[in-house]
């Protein structure tokens, strides 16, 4: 104990030689500085702390804003360890002492009340996030409201388990790299840099091969939608393939193809890598070959080829479009399941590299050779970009910025007397952008057409999402049975490599159960729909616009929309599937040799378990309007071609036909045969529950759930 004060009291003293603090402390009336019981690089207990800043005080100390800044944050949180939080939103209507207990008691025991506590957080002007827990707050803060520099947050509580006093704990990032938290108070700073890490250029067979274990383990431990591409024992297959197949050594770069390539076999639209630096030279090439429908075409070239471009291709280096699709298919990451659309777009824009990337026999200048429709053929170079200007044709920039608006994340817009448009880029909107949706649907709530555009969207805050729709409907959404599957609660193993969760930590509660004859556990919620909003109820004529890159929550809104018959959908297939997405919580491994990061989800969502002919099992939400991706579209000749088709709808009076989740009436049967009636539906129903269990037991016998769940 006499250490740690001596430690705060050379701190203290090293800060009055330090800069002219730029944010206030955020205790009131306390001088910068004062009660530091923990800086970065020192311990806690054995838990050693890189970059959170402790500060002590009574109980019931004002805790104020240090800069004038937005809220982007706040939650009832509890800290597990310095680097894992759990958290939800607070209900300020409850006594806190009280609301602390009740969300300490979803941890199943595990958690004390007492470090149970409010956070908030707000970003600086110049781009800096400071996360501040251990607090109550003092009232219901807005995400997206302003706050002054002194402005009363709230009253300090209990921050950390391994702090046993009143603290606020403080942690500062930019960009989401962990930053200082105490020059910017004026105060002489222990917290230390990253260091970067060395580039690896080459590993040894062991070292991929440790690597490549680790990712797999983690993989059959942790992720728990496996069962919808393969079954365990073809991933072993796949493991021991690949691990006979590695050289020694073996290249970053061809390394990083086979980490590439793994993704691509367990392509999930929530499954994402990412390497600790940029691998190989920026390039381009005379001109691009893509896809375009079922056909071979060239989509972009630079001056000097543009006389080529939308011109049919026969073969490349000998061989057939056909071939080349297939090849590359099975290279393609990022989507989930059996999903097309996503799949397509990336053959239109990436197809080169995944050409010359992966097929055997590539020239080693890394060109290629075309022969176009009329038998015409074409050298087609590879050039290094060092930094020097040219011009592709066509431009892509429309394509690219559609439902994109520079410094916001949403747009709203009349777009004529009769049609309102609203644009969300995300669903990662804070409260008073949702409040801003919301008041432009109620300033528009007689206006017969709206137009919600989710291209291009990744998803974002289920919350925000539900708001939405229930803005968007004057009527209940139908009523879903949901379900979720974990592998198991807790103590995975192979999070020895992850540095979010302990290897030994219980990440789910109770609230999962094991199911007979069913791998994993289940969670089974009642029944729910989403109810229209109590002031703000559209009922007029909806129309969604989608494409290939709606995941996740953007692929959510148009399921709802599509399941309760609520308005058309127009574009592309979604890239996250209908029924399901692997999502919740997530992950991170970091492999120690190659320091590839790979983010892997833990829980699989069932949206909806209703089996429709309209939305085959594995396929995103498809829409009622399929708007197939052209050449034209992307050279943007038309305009933007998906609103444009909605737009000619409108005017042409075209809405909605018959609801294809709607199960067809049964007539009454005639009063002479009813018996005979009743014995063949008792009859059928014999036979197809005989079916189904016959199926289901093979289904498992297999190690596969599917869509049966």
């Amino acid at each position: 104990m006499k250490n740690k004060l001596l430690t705060v009291a050379l701190i203290v003293l090293l800060s009055l030689n330090a800069a002219a603090a730029e944010w206030l402390w955020p205790v009131k009336d306390a001088a910068s500085g004062e009660n530091m019981l923990y800086t970065p690089q020192n311990y806690i207990g054995q838990e050693f702390n890189v970059g959170s800043l402790f500060i002590g005080g009574k109980e019931g100390d004002e805790i104020i804003a240090p800069f004038d800044g937005k809220i982007i944050a706040t939650n009832i949180q509890y800290h597990e360890s310095l680097t894992y939080v759990s958290g939800a939103a607070p209900d300020l209507s409850k006594e806190f002492h009280m609301s602390c207990k009740e969300f300490a008691e979803t941890s199943g025991g595990r958690w004390n009340p007492r470090y149970v506590s409010h956070s908030i957080s707000l970003v600086s002007p110049d781009g800096r996030n400071m996360h501040l827990s251990g607090l109550r707050l003092s009232r219901q803060f807005k995400t997206g409201e302003s706050v002054k520099a002194g402005e009363r947050l709230g009253y300090m509580a209990y921050s950390y388990k391994n702090v046993p006093q009143p603290s606020l704990m403080i942690n500062v990032s930019k960009n989401g790299t962990i930053s200082d938290p105490m020059a910017s108070f004026g105060l002489q700073s222990t917290f230390k840099e990253p260091k970067p890490i060395e580039p690896v250029t080459t590993l040894t067979a062991e070292q991929a091969k440790e690597d490549f274990n680790i990712l797999i383990d983690a993989i059959i431990e942790c992720y728990p939608s496996l069962d919808e591409f393969m079954t365990v024992e073809e991933l072993e297959a796949y493991r021991q393939s690949v691990l006979d197949s590695i050289p020694n050594p073996i290249s970053y770069i061809d390394f990083s193809n086979l980490m590439s390539q793994t993704e691509a076999l367990i392509h999930d639209s929530h499954i994402s890598k990412w390497s600790a630096w940029p691998f190989g030279d920026p390039e381009y090439w005379d001109l691009d070959m893509g896809r375009v429908g079922d056909s071979l075409k060239v989509v972009w070239a630079i001056d000097g080829f543009t006389d080529y471009l939308n011109r049919g291709i026969k073969s490349v280096d000998g061989i057939t479009p056909d071939s080349i699709f297939s090849h590359t298919s099975r290279l393609i990451h990022g989507y989930d399941a059996n999903t097309e659309d996503f799949m397509k777009f990336r053959q239109f824009q990436d197809l080169v590299g995944l050409y010359v990337n992966n097929f055997p026999g590539v020239a080693k200048d890394r060109g290629y050779t075309v022969t176009f429709d009329n038998g015409e053929t074409l050298r087609v170079k590879r050039h290094i970009w060092h930094g020097e200007f040219f011009r592709q044709s066509p431009s892509r920039r429309d394509f690219k910025w559609i439902n994109r608006y520079r410094g916001k994340d949403f747009d709203t817009k009349m777009l004529n007397d009769s049609t309102a448009y609203i644009g969300l880029s995300t669903f990662n909107l804070d409260e008073l952008s949702t409040d801003s949706i919301r008041d432009f649907i109620s300033r528009n709530i007689t206006v017969p057409h709206i137009v919600v555009d989710v291209r291009n969207n990744g998803g974002g805050n289920d919350v925000v999402l539900r708001k939405i729709l229930s803005y968007c409907s004057d009527k209940p959404y139908v009523s879903l049975r949901h379900s979720c599957k974990i592998n198991r609660r807790g103590n995975f193993t192979s999070m020895a490599y992850c540095i979010n969760y302990l290897p030994s930590q219980e990440i789910f509660g109770e609230e999962y159960f094991k199911e007979e004859g069913m791998d994993g556990l289940y969670t089974r919620p009642e029944e729910s729909c989403i109810m229209p909003d109590s002031l703000v109820a559209y009922g007029g004529k909806l129309y969604v616009l989608v494409n290939e890159h709606s995941g996740s929550a953007a692929t959510l809104f148009p399921a709802n929309i599509l399941r309760s018959h609520r308005g058309v959908i127009i574009g592309r297939e979604t890239k996250t599937a209908y029924k399901y997405m692997t999502a919740l919580k997530f992950a991170d491994f970091v492999l120690p040799n190659s320091h590839y990061t790979w983010r892997i989800p833990l829980v699989k969502c069932i949206f909806d378990e209703t089996i429709s002919a309209r939305i085959p099992c594995g396929r995103g939400v498809i829409p009622d309007i399929h708007i197939p991706l052209t050449y034209e579209e992307v050279a943007f000749t038309n305009g933007d071609a998906i609103l444009n088709r909605a737009l000619q709808m409108i005017a042409n009076g075209e809405y909605l036909g018959d609801n294809p989740f709607e199960e067809p009436e049964v007539p009454e049967p005639q009063h002479g045969l009813l018996t005979m009636a009743l014995a063949i539906y008792v009859a059928i129903g014999i036979s197809t529950v005989a079916l189904v269990l016959i199926f289901n037991r093979r289904r498992k016998n297999k190690g596969r759930q599917g869509c049966e769940q």
